[in-house]
C-alpha cells in the first residue's frame, strides 16, 4: 500500500467528519477533484484501515434514515446497490422477515393517510399503490390488509418483531 496523498486525505476527512459516505461515492468525489487512481485507492483503503470510513456503518445509517423517511426494503436496496454497497451488506441490514417491515408500512400509511382504514376496494387499492411506490413488497402490503401491524398503532396486542 502506497502512502495516501495528504490533499486527498484531508479532503476525504473533513467530507466524513460531516457523514458517513460509501467507498463509491468517496471515490467518486475524489476523482472530481482530479486525484490519480492509484492515489485515490490509497486514500480510500488508509481511510478504511483507521475505521474513518466504513461501508457498513454507511449501510446502517442509510437504512435508518429512509426507514425514518418512510421507505420500504424494495426501494433502500436499489439505492443502496446504486450506491456501490455490496449485496451481503443490503441483506444483512435489510433482510428482516416480511412482518417486521409491516409496522413500519402502517406507520407510513397512517402518516400520509390518516388512522382510518380503508373502508372500500378502490381507497385500499390506492394506499397499496403508494406503499408499493415507496418500496415495500407485495407481502407486507398484503399483510398489512389482513391487520397485521395495526396493533403498533393502536396499542393492541404485542408489535411484530
Amino acid at each position: 500500500m502506497t502512502t495516501p496523498d495528504p490533499k486527498l486525505l484531508e479532503r476525504a476527512l473533513r467530507w466524513l467528519a460531516r457523514r458517513e459516505y460509501a467507498r463509491s461515492q468517496l471515490r467518486e468525489k475524489l476523482i472530481r477533484l482530479g486525484g490519480h487512481p492509484e492515489r485515490i485507492e490509497s486514500v480510500l483503503d488508509h481511510l478504511s484501515a483507521i475505521g474513518a470510513q466504513s461501508d457498513r456503518r454507511f449501510t446502517e445509517e442509510y437504512v435508518r434514515s429512509k426507514v425514518g423517511r418512510g421507505f420500504g426494503p424494495l426501494k433502500i436496496g436499489h439505492a443502496l446497490e446504486a450506491h456501490g454497497i455490496a449485496h451481503e451488506l443490503i441483506v444483512a441490514e435489510l433482510g428482516r422477515p416480511d412482518a417486521a417491515w409491516i409496522p413500519v408500512a402502517e406507520r407510513v400509511r397512517a402518516r400520509h393517510f390518516g388512522m382510518d382504514r380503508p373502508v372500500d376496494g378502490a381507497t385500499r387499492e390506492r394506499q397499496s399503490r403508494f406503499l408499493l411506490q415507496r418500496g415495500f413488497t407485495p407481502p407486507v402490503v398484503a399483510g398489512l390488509w389482513q391487520g397485521w401491524g395495526h396493533e403498533v398503532l393502536t396499542g393492541d396486542g404485542d408489535p411484530v418483531a
